[in-house]
């Protein structure tokens, strides 16, 4: 997998699994909740420094 698609496949993963994380929420899964928005975001932060890294 080249990382063009990689960065593709985080960012379907973050917005998927921050979905997730909401809809737990309002089902009063906090755990999940909590366990689904941080590796939403790590996902985000992966993405983003993988962008940051191919501009330099």
């Amino acid at each position: 997998m080249d990382l063009q698609g990689l960065k593709y496949t985080l960012s379907i993963l973050a917005i998927i699994l921050a979905i997730l994380s909401i809809v737990c929420y309002f089902s009063g899964l906090f755990f999940w909740f909590i366990a689904f928005g941080i590796t939403a975001v790590l996902c985000k932060l992966a993405e983003i420094i993988l962008r940051v890294r191919k501009k330099k």
